[in-house]
């Protein structure tokens, strides 16, 4: 990787929490949310209740990446 492509890892958590945050919907944070088959057959207020424990989540250390 160039000097030209090398992004900080404060950059790199910037730019996560910002489209955790999105969730997809802003087109200003580009991003793909994905999901496995199981999760999608979820009924759709349990995936509501995923998506706002994605979206609020902020207990993020070191140890959490």
């Amino acid at each position: 990787m160039t000097a030209a492509h090398q992004v900080s890892h404060s950059e790199i958590a910037r730019q996560n929490d910002a489209f955790r945050r999105s969730y997809g919907q802003s087109i200003r944070v580009p991003g793909r949310i994905v999901m496995t088959p199981g999760v999608a057959d979820f009924d759709v207020l349990f995936m509501m209740k995923i998506q706002a424990a994605i979206i609020l989540f902020n207990d993020f250390t070191e140890d959490v990446e």
